[in-house]
């Protein structure tokens, strides 16, 4: 996947991501880095999979932000 591809996927789901969690503080984890996971781009998701592994290696703590299809929890999240 083209770099600024992924880089506009990647805003428009952060931006997703970060209005669910103003409005959910108990959601959200200090000292984490989110990597987005969409419900519906393998290839994007690849991508950021990648990236969440390099992440993780350098000893930082990942945590997974799987997008959902359910209205009332439109994320969950698992540590990688």
């Amino acid at each position: 996947m083209p770099t600024k591809i992924q880089i506009i996927k990647n805003l428009k789901l952060s931006e997703k991501l970060l209005n669910y969690l103003s409005e959910n503080p108990r959601e959200n984890k200090e000292d984490v880095s989110y990597i987005v996971i969409t419900k519906n781009d393998s290839a994007l998701n690849k991508a950021n999979l990648s990236i969440a592994e390099s992440i993780a290696k350098k000893g930082k703590k990942v945590v997974k932000a799987i997008e959902t299809s359910n209205k009332s929890t439109p994320w969950k999240f698992a540590s990688l």
